[in-house]
């Protein structure tokens, strides 16, 4: 939309021209932008795993496996969708956007993965 903003075009060369030349902008909490040789535009770190579930909760396991806070906050009952799937790529996200990841953490957003009784979360992620 900001590229058609930006373009005042709604010609595809035109919008493709106008995203290629805009430069880096803010989307969904991070910084990206796009070339003419560069389309993807992010980098490994960068990259996250999203994966479905159910409102109605995981499967039993052990370690427990906990879902974040957005399905008691945001998602109606039986919602089944995508969601952020923290502790694989925690680490490569930290370095790419420590302060989104430091929000996610804090707050309880995404699927937080297995969890020991101390509270900490675990390595391993069990995908339900």
């Amino acid at each position: 939309m900001r590229a058609i903003e930006q373009g005042k075009s709604l010609d595809r060369r035109r919008i493709v021209d106008t995203i290629q030349t805009m430069g880096r902008f803010k989307f969904a909490s991070v910084e990206f932008g796009f070339t003419d040789t560069n389309h993807l535009a992010r980098t490994e770190d960068e990259m996250i795993i999203v994966t479905l579930e159910r409102s109605s909760g995981p499967a039993p396991t052990d370690p427990g496996y906990q879902l974040g806070r957005e399905w008691k906050d945001a998602f109606p009952p039986g919602y089944a969708g995508p969601t952020h799937l923290v502790r694989p790529t925690v680490d490569a996200n930290r370095r790419a956007h420590p302060d989104v990841v430091t929000q996610v953490l804090a707050e309880g957003w995404g699927t937080q993965c297995t969890r020991h009784p101390d509270g900490s979360l675990g390595a391993e992620c069990k995908i339900n």
